[in-house]
């Protein structure tokens, strides 16, 4: 997935639940954000910069700034719900070795994407409670439509399932990249995790630098690393415990890699970033 989602906060400004008509046209009128199409029924034409073909089951995303001409079929008038939102990322700057706070200019999402099955009967759920929701005067109702929309994202970066794969080596790249996601607070050996999906290591290698353009090994130290920044940044445990959550079998060995990537010891950063949280 993609690495700014956990760190993005997501502000809604505006839902819809669009029924369109014969002869119907529309243009985006309002691009100064994001913008979610979920076409549930009917055919149209969406032009960008190209004319793309929409219909049911279609996910259609529009960045801020892309002009956007609609257009629905006459034989078959288009139905969508439409999500305008705000995102904005936190991440840690390596150069400026602190956390900053920005606008997110475009989520790594297609222009626009067909579900179907299962997929597509979950984001016709959500889009469905998003808007039924969205109440703003009533308590609690805008809160639970960011809870649907935090999903709807969540679930339209996710990579597709493994088992619709019929390339053994793309099932074993998914399945070790899931393993060092989730079980990176563990000894892992890249070697070893190979070995047992039945790919060669220079392989694996070789994929995860195509898809991720980060060795194995590489992914592994820096899931380790965002993991330790963010205990260091916002908890008080100590760094042999934050060392341990972290899948370093010692401080020592932590420390050393902690201050290969970062420039310090974890125990200036901490300060550091204790120091920084005092001043704001």
């Amino acid at each position: 997935m993609t690495n700014y989602l956990n760190g993005m906060t997501v502000h809604l400004l505006w839902l819809a639940n669009k029924i369109t008509f014969k002869g119907w046209q529309d243009i985006r009128q309002t691009k100064g954000n994001h913008t979610f199409y979920w076409v549930y029924g009917g055919e149209g034409i969406f032009r960008t910069d190209q004319t793309h073909l929409v219909g049911k089951g279609m996910l259609v995303y529009m960045p801020p700034g892309q002009e956007l001409h609609m257009q629905s079929s006459n034989d078959d008038p288009l139905v969508m719900m439409i999500a305008r939102f705000e995102c904005i990322v936190s991440r840690y700057s390596e150069p400026e070795r602190t956390w900053i706070t920005e606008p997110l200019e475009r989520l790594g999402l297609p222009y626009l994407r067909l579900y179907e099955g299962e997929r597509a009967m979950k984001f016709n759920r959500l889009f469905e409670e998003l808007v039924r929701n969205w109440v703003p005067t009533r308590e609690g109702g805008a809160l639970l439509s960011k809870s649907r929309l935090l999903e709807i994202l969540e679930l339209a970066h996710r990579e597709d399932p493994v088992e619709q794969s019929d390339d053994p080596a793309l099932r074993a790249f998914q399945q070790i990249k899931t393993i060092l996601e989730e079980q990176f607070h563990t000894p892992l050996q890249v070697y070893e995790l190979a070995i047992k999906h039945s790919v060669s290591p220079s392989y694996l290698r070789k994929m995860f630098k195509i898809r991720l353009g980060l060795s194995p090994k590489a992914y592994l130290e820096k899931i380790r690393n965002d993991h330790a920044i963010r205990c260091l940044s916002y908890s008080d445990a100590p760094v042999r415990i934050v060392a341990m959550s972290c899948g370093y079998g010692d401080e020592f060995q932590f420390s050393k890699a902690f201050k290969k990537t970062n420039g310090c010891t974890p125990t200036a950063f901490r300060a550091r970033q204790t120091a920084r949280l005092q001043t704001t």
